[in-house]
């Protein structure tokens, strides 16, 4: 009876030492999955926020130039109202003149 005793702690210390590397050698698969996961995710943000910043550059590029060309568009309504105000006054001043031409 003792000596069942002893091989039955025995296969009770063999299946704990067993269970042991098992759970041990679980941890380390587990670790190693997590470890690559990590870096697939870093990867996939890395790369996301360089097509994220690209896509802002872009935005900010098409944004400039239309605020560019809206600058231009304006710039040109002024110089063809600074040409009618300028005709206008040559048109005044040749008015006066031939006014003060005409009295004298």
């Amino acid at each position: 009876m003792l000596k069942e005793l002893k091989e039955t702690e025995d296969k009770a210390k063999k299946m704990k030492n067993r269970a042991k590397k098992e759970a041990e050698e679980t941890i380390k698969q587990a670790r190693k999955k997590a470890e690559e996961i990590k870096k697939t995710a870093e990867k996939e943000a890395k790369k996301e926020k360089e097509l994220m910043l690209e896509e802002a550059r872009k935005t900010g590029e098409e944004t400039a130039e239309q605020i560019i060309r809206e600058g231009k568009d304006d710039i040109e309504k002024i110089k063809k109202q600074a040409d009618k105000n300028r005709e206008k006054a040559c048109d005044y001043v040749l008015e006066r003149v031939a006014k003060l031409n005409g009295n004298s």
